[in-house]
């Protein structure tokens, strides 16, 4: 064999093995995750999104800290636009995720948001169904009030 061949099987190699790592990486990092990983943090809501509604939540005009939301090991919490919002969850298998018996406080909103309603935030969270963590991102999977697929994206804080 001679020396050139033999390089270009040593670089064929190495591309080989490099994809090969990659790989392996890709698919492990779009396995399962476990809810501890975002447990303990503040998210704040950054955009809804489904193939009938994008909002883009613009926090200039108010406090900023509206349409949050925190994981304990057992309890969500956050405020919403402006009432204080608080119930168990159930995390399971595949990141699956259900919030029930929400409660919150009853305040009048100083300022409102033209593009999402406190009460369709509540709709949204009720209807939850699964989670994921996409590039530092929090995604909530949920239903609109037509019944469409929507995704609640936050960025942590």
């Amino acid at each position: 064999m001679s020396a050139k061949m033999k390089k270009i099987l040593l670089a064929s190699a190495v591309v080989f093995m490099v994809l090969a790592v990659q790989s392996c990486a890709t698919n492990q990092a779009q396995g399962p995750k476990d809810i501890s990983i975002i447990q303990g943090k503040d998210w704040y809501l950054d955009e809804v999104k489904s193939s009938q509604t994008f909002i883009s939540i613009d926090r200039t005009n108010s406090s900023g800290d509206v349409f949050t939301l925190m994981f304990d090991t057992e309890r969500i919490s956050g405020i919403a636009a402006p009432n204080r919002y608080f119930g168990p969850y159930t995390a399971g298998d595949n990141q699956t995720l259900t919030l029930s018996r929400m409660g919150s406080t009853l305040m009048a909103p100083l300022y409102e948001f033209n593009d999402l309603k406190e009460q369709d935030y509540f709709n949204y969270l009720e209807k939850v169904t699964g989670w994921d963590l996409i590039n530092g991102k929090l995604e909530l999977y949920t239903l609109d009030g037509s019944g469409n697929d929507t995704t609640l994206v936050y960025i942590a804080k």
